[in-house]
């Protein structure tokens, strides 16, 4: 699975804070144990996770089935848990149960809907039901909320490739390749190209351009030599 759980895992305790701050006002906040501050997880809190962290595991296994069964049960107790919210959607994605995908994603997005991570899955998911045009718009929409995403920029090569703009998802691929996930690049597309071509969703370049940005033992990632700028030719005038 491509790894966003350091980044989103945490994040809902400083939007519990904030509201707070706004409810009770600065000094009755202040008065307040420290919300804040990093505590001893509680017998409570580590029963509500344990399913979800069952549900993380199963899904890093590729148990999609037993995956979706336990992130059902840890989205009652955190319903906030945006990674959850995302890995049930790909479960039920990978099974082939896109409407189901799309109803999880859609219904997450109207809470969140500048949330970066669910509008990659939605871009995801549309590449997988092959509407790359729509899977386009989505991943741009996630990128303008997460620049640096590189996820996001290799799911809108691949959008781009579906659609015919190779130059446009070439240039795109060199992009990631000088990023520091680059030297991962060419196992992340080898990865990303079977689970789409279980549904038949094949690219007749995509051999070609996994072997290109595949790493090399011991040399790390060398990029294509069309992923450099030739200079312009100098032009003379004759007298």
């Amino acid at each position: 699975m491509k790894n966003y759980q350091k980044k989103y895992s945490v994040r809902f305790s400083g939007f519990v804070s904030f509201g707070l701050v706004l409810g009770l006002g600065w000094n009755a906040y202040l008065a307040l144990p420290a919300l804040s501050k990093v505590q001893p997880p509680s017998a409570a809190n580590e029963t509500n996770i344990a399913p979800g962290k069952a549900a993380e595991k199963a899904f890093d296994q590729g148990h999609y089935a037993e995956a979706l069964d336990l992130f059902q049960a840890a989205l009652k107790t955190e319903p906030n848990r945006i990674y959850w919210l995302r890995l049930m959607a790909e479960s039920y994605q990978y099974l082939g149960r896109f409407a189901e995908a799309e109803a999880v994603l859609t219904a997450a997005l109207e809470r969140f809907p500048q949330e970066a991570l669910l509008l990659e899955g939605m871009g995801w998911l549309k590449l997988f039901q092959k509407d790359f045009k729509a899977a386009d718009s989505w991943l741009r929409k996630a990128w303008l909320q997460e620049p640096d995403g590189f996820w996001i920029q290799l799911n809108l090569a691949y959008a781009l490739l579906f659609q015919g703009k190779e130059a446009e998802a070439f240039a795109l691929l060199c992009q990631l390749g000088r990023s520091p996930e680059g030297p991962s690049l060419g196992t992340a597309m080898k990865k990303d190209f079977a689970k789409l071509a279980k549904f038949k969703i094949t690219h007749p370049d995509s051999d070609t351009l996994t072997e290109l940005f595949t790493s090399r033992c011991g040399l790390g990632l060398v990029l294509p030599e069309a992923c450099t700028p030739k200079p312009a030719a100098n032009k003379t005038t004759r007298p």
